[in-house]
Formats: C-alpha cells, sequence, structure tokens
C-alpha cells in the first residue's frame, strides 16, 4: 500500500506503529529519532 503522508509522522512513533499494519513505513527513515525523522522530511 502507498506510504503515509510525512504529516502522520507527527504522531508518536509507538502510536503509529500500533495503530498502523505496516511498521515498515519507517524502514528507510534516516533516524531512529522521530524529531529529526520529522525535520528531514
Amino acid at each position: 500500500r502507498p506510504r503515509p503522508p510525512a504529516r502522520r509522522l507527527l504522531l508518536p512513533r509507538c502510536r503509529h506503529l500500533k495503530s498502523d499494519p505496516d511498521p515498515l513505513a519507517f524502514a528507510d527513515a534516516p533516524s531512529p529519532r522521530p524529531a529529526d525523522v520529522i525535520w528531514s522530511s
């Protein structure tokens, strides 16, 4: 399925992983820290 819009990264990662059936959405994130992911996108 299409990747979620970058705007969804504003949600806490744990909440995102629990509510999203595709945990690999962050597989290509440049950093494990959500704040860095938001700024990078």
